[in-house]
């Protein structure tokens, strides 16, 4: 299919999940609270969080397995500092869809309110550790030269270009 590393392919689906399920989530609550969905509706947030924990587990997994290849590359410590990063990312989802899977059981209305506002808390902080492993694995890229150990490209220069950054192309008037 790809000659290709699959991780860089796999990250986008958790993080695009991670940045969906907050407002989801809310939506949901405020309208499954307002009975404009029925208390049912809220499986969606479920499904929601379970594909986010198997996307995050996909993208841990292809990262570990392409790992050796690119810490030849990068600082071991920038790569360390992206791997527990997303194996927080994976925790953390966990702990949303078990939150959000918890809540579509829960029958008194509003214990599960409390519940489904618990989910979206985790579905917030999730999101927050999602961005800082996307931030720290593309510092990876293009700061350290990760694309490098696939790529075949001569390391990244160490200081500014007049554009203002070594990737940015010249502005063109």
């Amino acid at each position: 299919m790809t000659d290709l590393p699959y991780h860089p392919i796999l990250v986008h689906l958790p993080i695009g999940l991670a940045i969906l399920l907050p407002p989801a989530l809310l939506i949901l609550l405020i309208a499954i609270r307002r009975n404009l969905l029925p208390r049912g509706a809220w499986w969606l947030a479920v499904l929601l969080a379970a594909a986010l924990v198997a996307g995050g587990f996909a993208a841990k997994r292809s990262g570990e397995a392409e790992e050796e290849r690119v810490e030849e590359i990068v600082p071991k410590a920038a790569l360390h500092d992206h791997e527990e990063s997303g194996e927080r990312l994976v925790v953390a989802a966990g702990v949303t869809f078990a939150l959000a899977l918890a809540a579509a059981f829960v029958r008194r209305p509003g214990a599960q309110t409390g519940v489904q506002l618990a989910a979206l808390l985790a579905s917030a902080a999730t999101l927050a550790i999602a961005v800082n492993t996307g931030h720290l694995g593309g510092r990876l890229v293009y700061v350290h030269g990760a694309a490098r150990a696939y790529a075949g490209m001569p390391a990244p220069p160490a200081t500014e270009s007049p554009a203002g950054s070594p990737h940015e192309p010249p502005d063109r008037d």
